[in-house]
């Protein structure tokens, strides 16, 4: 068994440790030799997530592919699935991490508890005047893709800078999603995971400790 990793960060060197206890090759898929995941990996395909030549070449020599980080290229993804490439997790999986305003959509017709957002295609305006006045300041603007790492995530307390930051983001072209804030008192995260055979198992609850939008540690078990 060979799987191939889209991306050659830290979390495909910690994959790569994991898969070598069981006996799993790898080969990932790095934009330069410096990347974490190179030094540890048994194979190595130099390109981009982009570039659709360089992940064939990937899924070429593996069993299935999975992902480093999830700034891929969907449509590039479900190609690879269209030429009968076995992808984990799917393209249609994947659309929730790498879209922020399908996923909230997705959590909010599921029932589920979400803080009040507005999805605002590129280009449309926004009140942002009665949005606060409904909701209260501060509000959170987000972009719907690209962001990580506290990258796409705005804060904003006045209507001066929610219109900055609605600026940029047109210019750039790019979907908003437009939230109340919300106190958070503790994030917790949890992992639960199914195989092809339909098998689910879950792990025990974390706690993350977040500063800047980064997580800077995690706390296993999560603390009551």
């Amino acid at each position: 068994m060979r799987v191939g990793i889209i991306g050659a960060g830290q979390l495909a060197r910690m994959l790569e440790e994991s898969a070598s206890t069981l006996g799993i090759a790898t080969t990932v898929l790095a934009t330069s030799s410096d990347e974490a995941a190179v030094e540890t990996a048994g194979d190595v395909v130099l390109g981009s997530a982009d570039d659709l030549e360089a992940l064939h070449t990937l899924a070429g020599s593996c069993d299935v592919v999975t992902f480093d980080h999830e700034l891929v290229d969907l449509n590039l993804i479900a190609s690879l699935e269209d030429a009968g490439i076995d992808v984990f997790p799917s393209s249609s999986a994947l659309l929730f991490s790498v879209d922020k305003a399908a996923m909230r959509e997705r959590l909010h017709h599921a029932g589920l508890p979400v803080p009040r957002y507005s999805i605002v295609p590129a280009g449309v305006g926004v009140d942002f005047a009665a949005i606060g006045e409904s909701w209260g300041w501060p509000l959170v603007i987000k972009t719907a893709s690209g962001g990580y790492d506290g990258k796409g995530v705005f804060v904003v307390s006045s209507v001066e800078e929610a219109h900055r930051i609605e600026h940029e983001l047109r210019d750039a072209k790019r979907t908003m999603v437009v939230e109340e804030h919300v106190n958070i008192v503790k994030e917790i995260a949890a992992m639960v995971v199914r195989n092809s055979a339909g098998e689910i198992c879950s792990y025990p609850a974390v706690e993350t400790v977040q500063q800047d939008g980064i997580n800077r540690e995690v706390i296993a078990p999560c603390r009551d």
